[in-house]
């Protein structure tokens, strides 16, 4: 398997790029008067994880063969899917009829940790499951067994790394859940998203706000399972595998 080079300095890289994008969407909006309220100004701004993009697609090149084709522009990346007519996805890979891969790229801000923790779980989980159901049912190419992967990005805030209570009146919460994080959740889906096979590699990365736009990019790994590092590896096995 053969990873980018320096990948650490190119993670940080990405990172600092991704509150850039950002910061100058959030800029602009104010510029234009437009409103979006809060912080989605830079949600909506497009592909500002448009670095970590650039890891996974060096990796697919390094590690597939030449006929694999890469596609991660708006009108090459959706998908049939199955309790859905289709869906969009941020990247993805075909070769020969067949799909080998397919990622997504998420963020998780504040200050609405909350909402922004509870929407991100839906979508992982109903995404990722249609995937699974639009595969077994063969819409991806005969005997396609394609490697899904998702990487979200956490703000390293108070509010997202101090524990939060839950409530339930009827019946008791996953002893996992009590008192964790939104970071820690994030980690813990992350986590059963493999498990229950539903993902290939689920990632989550936290990088705290920089104090301004020179600021150095930063960032940080909840597990080892759960790290980005793990995601490229087991993204470069599977398509190098695909090449035997």
């Amino acid at each position: 398997m053969n990873l980018p080079p320096n990948l650490d300095t190119q993670i940080r890289r990405a990172a600092r790029e991704f509150w850039n994008a950002r910061a100058v969407a959030r800029h602009e909006q104010t510029k234009q008067g437009t409103s979006d309220s809060g912080q989605r100004a830079e949600v909506t701004a497009g592909r500002s994880l448009d670095g970590f993009r650039s890891l996974i697609m060096d990796t697919i090149r390094r590690n597939s063969c030449p006929e694999t084709l890469i596609h991660d522009g708006r009108k090459a990346v959706s998908l049939p899917g199955y309790f859905r007519p289709s869906k969009s996805w941020d990247l993805l890979a075909v070769r020969k009829g067949q799909l080998v891969l397919c990622v997504e790229l998420k963020s998780l801000g504040g200050p609405s940790f909350g909402n922004n923790a509870n929407n991100r779980a839906e979508e992982a989980i109903g995404s990722g499951y249609d995937f699974r159901r639009a595969q077994h049912h063969g819409q991806f190419g005969d005997g396609s067994r394609p490697f899904l992967g998702y990487l979200i990005l956490v703000e390293d805030d108070p509010g997202s790394s101090r524990a939060v209570g839950v409530h339930s009146p009827h019946f008791d919460v996953d002893p996992t859940f009590r008192d964790a994080s939104y970071q820690s959740r994030m980690r813990i889906l992350c986590e059963r998203l493999m498990e229950q096979q539903v993902y290939s590699s689920a990632a989550v990365l936290v990088t705290p706000r920089p104090a301004n736009r020179n600021a150095r990019g930063s960032y940080s790994d909840l597990s080892e399972a759960t790290s980005f590092r793990r995601l490229l590896t087991r993204l470069a096995a599977h398509v190098s595998g695909e090449c035997q």
